[in-house]
């Protein structure tokens, strides 16, 4: 099927546009705030996605952030709805990473101090529905190099929407968190990366020596299964 639809679109695409770089960026900041023993949860949405079109053919990845807010505060050590994802709503299949990056503050007299908030430590996610969550992210799918990123492990098709990396989230329990988060402050950070699949080289736009890339470890891993797709 690919090397069918990679055949007609490169006759197509052979002139007169060749875009450089199609790498779309989308940052989603989901704020939590920590009052006494209960979190209350707030978000808002800002996105830019850099949409780059030929005459007919459009390649678009989008970053999918489903949150939901509970209906009470959640306890420490519980979790809440928000599925993270992406799709592709272009014309062009393509490869893509999500970075998912938590940050959390401490209000004290000094203003405001960075928290250790280390995925899978201080802050958890999960994948599944209840009560089947599973800790973690969805591995089925997505691989977490050692660069930070998520990488999905197939070529996501036009109108294609790839599974969950997680369903649901939280903040660990107090047994692993101090006292130092009460009070606090938590914004979580998603960024979606999609990169072309016909006229970008992944390696070009994601590792810094395209020339050598990773061979070992989690990012060989994933260097193998993305380039066999890419023949």
């Amino acid at each position: 099927m690919l090397k069918r639809v990679k055949g007609n679109f490169l006759r197509w695409w052979s002139k007169p546009v060749r875009p450089l770089l199609l790498l779309i960026p989308t940052i989603v900041v989901s704020v939590l705030l920590v009052a006494g023993s209960t979190l209350a949860w707030y978000i808002s949405t800002d996105s830019a996605p850099n949409n780059f079109k030929g005459d007919k053919l459009r390649f678009n990845i989008e970053l999918i952030d489903v949150f939901t807010r509970p209906s009470t505060p959640p306890l420490p050590g519980s979790s809440f709805k928000k599925i993270v994802g992406a799709t592709n709503t272009g014309d062009i299949p393509g490869f893509v990473r999500l970075l998912v990056q938590p940050i959390v503050f401490a209000r004290d007299l000094s203003g405001a101090t960075p928290l250790p908030a280390e995925l899978g430590v201080e802050v958890l996610l999960f994948h599944g529905d209840p009560p089947s969550l599973v800790p973690g992210y969805d591995t089925a799918h997505w691989l977490l190099g050692e660069d930070g990123y998520f990488y999905y492990l197939g070529v996501l098709m036009p109108g294609e929407t790839a599974p969950p990396l997680f369903t649901y989230a939280g903040l660990a329990g107090t047994s692993v968190l101090g006292p130092e988060y009460i009070s606090a402050t938590m914004k979580i950070e998603v960024k979606v990366e999609g990169v072309d699949y016909y006229q970008w080289n992944y390696c070009n736009a994601w590792w810094e020596n395209p020339a050598s890339p990773p061979a070992a470890g989690d990012l060989g891993t994933v260097e193998s299964i993305l380039s066999a797709l890419a023949k």
